[in-house]
């Protein structure tokens, strides 16, 4: 985190034995690699995160520091503002829990299963005595004054003020209260009674209501003007439906009897096998042929297609003669009619840019990924092509009812890479659709980090090997290996096991803990840079990674 104020003109000076070697720090409130190694060994510490503005008046910049895997408060003179005996100091890092901003004027601590506060200057003011603390409000802006606290006791919650007294509740605001039970009045739509001479209202749209009454022994519907209590649509069909342009389609269950109707009572179309509405698009069929027509019925083809699939922008899929091609809205072939099948990959809700779908093709069993004016990106002989948010995750994550979401119709904006598969193997095209691994793998899994995959080999006796691939500089960040076991934390992070040892990378394949015997179960952030691993096998354990990347060793703690 950049520092509140420049802090290139400040000295430092750190404890007694360093007093007289000032040095600076620099805009990310980092020492130099030597001071800052020689501060850890002159204090005894495990690791110091960054420096950074945490008070403007007073002027105060502090670190976390660690010692034998407990933390304190370190200010930019080397002063020891706590002792090392915390295993969390909430305030000085974002929480959402907690409902912190950051950088308020009182920080909340933890020791074990105790919670107390202090006041930025080191002073404790509530008590190591509460099983939970929170701030009384949520906290918004940077260097924020508290008002008070909620503490969670024996005896239920209790509410203390910034000393440490205990005070009654404090009242809503009154202001608080209007702006959140008051809203700008709204409107109300004017309302239709079902009451007509013709029927039961089944459906309402504004002054129109779908009518269903029983004539000669069957059902029909037809639509009414409630306003006006007059027949719009002949009460002759067995359903009507209205479209995203206001307009009424009605049809039965057999054929030659739908038609298009207007507000007004108007039959626009009638008399077709077939009327439905997407997107925008009619699919009008008459003599089992189909013709696509626009929002203002201008006609867009001949009827000459046999059944209608999906309409996507300005691009129709449909089948002729029994396979599938892709036209556009003049009617001409984009794709042509030679494919069993073929599926719009859309991109997800949400993204930022205008991209034009992708298309799936099938031909003979084979896969292959076609884009909106017909180029063939990947050719149509794989027996799978997966987008990377559908390839499989080295570790599966399943939805409620035990199966995995479907998302092979959809892609990101930010897709790197296209899975596919043939013959039992394995590869990857890249996002501009080259090769960027060939198909000779047997297994290529998602990882966690989105710039990475899995590459997994298989020998004749189902021995494991695993390497990882970065596919944004297409390369290996580490070469595939026999009982290599990599895994992703927080997508930040990279936990190798081999031979029951684990050790921790970083993105760039640079080893930050090297391979020993504790566990790496989890990692917190906790503040400025100052992370924490922790262990829960073979005992509770923790170390710290501060300032460039440099780690202590694993300390058994009685809790963190």
């Amino acid at each position: 985190m950049k520092l509140y104020f420049i802090l290139f003109t400040i000295i430092l000076t750190f404890g007694q034995s360093i007093a007289q070697k000032p040095f600076k720090i620099n805009s990310e409130g980092e020492l130099s690699k030597s001071q800052y190694e020689k501060l850890l060994k002159s204090k005894g510490y495990d690791a110091v995160s960054n420096f950074d503005t945490v008070n403007v008046n007073p002027l105060l910049i502090y670190a976390v520091y660690v010692k034998k895997g407990k933390l304190g408060i370190l200010d930019h003179t080397g002063k020891e503002i706590t002792e090392a005996k915390y295993d969390r100091i909430w305030g000085l890092q974002k929480d959402a829990v907690l409902g912190v901003n950051y950088y308020p004027d009182h920080y909340i601590v933890q020791i074990h299963e105790k919670a107390g506060v202090l006041k930025n200057t080191g002073k404790e003011v509530i008590p190591m005595e509460y099983f939970f603390i929170t701030y009384g409000k949520r906290l918004s802006e940077k260097f924020e004054k508290v008002q008070f606290f909620v503490a969670k006791s024996e005896s239920g919650d209790k509410y203390l003020n910034i000393q440490g007294n205990e005070i009654s509740k404090p009242e809503e605001s009154k202001e608080q209260i209007r702006n959140s039970t008051q809203s700008s009045p709204t409107p109300k739509a004017k309302t239709y009674t079902d009451e007509n001479p013709y029927g039961n209202v089944i459906r309402k749209w504004g002054k129109f209501g779908v009518v269903e009454a029983q004539i000669d022994g069957k059902y029909q519907q037809g639509v009414v003007n409630l306003e006006t209590k007059k027949v719009l649509i002949p009460i002759e069909y067995g359903y009507v439906i209205i479209d995203r342009f206001q307009r009424f389609i009605a049809g039965n269950y057999t054929k030659d009897n739908f038609a298009l109707y207007d507000t007004i009572g108007v039959a626009l179309k009638k008399d077709f096998e077939k009327i439905e509405e997407s997107n925008g698009i009619y699919f009008l069929t008459k003599d089992s042929k189909i013709a696509y027509f626009d929002e203002d019925l201008k006609q867009l083809s001949d009827f000459e297609f046999e059944k209608y699939a999906f309409h996507s922008k300005n691009r129709i899929l449909t089948y002729k003669g029994g396979k599938k091609g892709m036209i556009d809205l003049s009617g001409k072939t984009i794709i042509p009619f030679e494919y069993d099948n073929l599926n719009f990959i859309t991109y997800q809700v949400g993204s930022k840019l205008d991209l034009d779908p992708l298309i799936r093709a099938t031909k003979g069993k084979k896969y292959g990924i076609i884009d909106f004016n017909g180029e063939i990106l990947i050719p149509v002989e794989f027996d799978r092509v997966d987008t990377q948010i559908a390839t499989r995750e080295k570790e599966r994550r399943y939805m409620g009812s035990g199966e995995r979401m479907p998302v092979d119709h959809t892609i990101t904006e930010n897709n790197q890479y296209f899975l596919v598969q043939k013959d039992g193997l394995q590869g990857l095209f890249g996002k501009d659709f080259s090769i960027l691994l060939p198909v000779e793998f047997s297994e290529i899994l998602k990882a966690d980090n989105g710039k990475f995959v899995h590459v997994v080999q298989r020998d004749k006796m189902k021995n494991r090997s695993e390497g990882l691939f970065n596919v944004m500089k297409k390369e290996y960040l580490f070469e595939i290996a026999p009982g290599a076991d990599y895994s992703f934390k927080y997508g930040r992070h990279i936990l190798s096991k081999k031979e029951g040892k684990f050790a921790l990378y970083n993105l760039e394949g640079e080893q930050i803990i090297p391979y020993q015997e504790n566990e790496i179960s989890g990692i917190n952030s906790i503040y400025n840079g100052l992370t924490q691993i922790y262990s829960y096998s073979p005992e509770n354990a923790v170390l710290y990674i501060g300032q460039h990347g440099i780690s202590s060793e694993f300390v058994e703690v009685d809790s963190f």
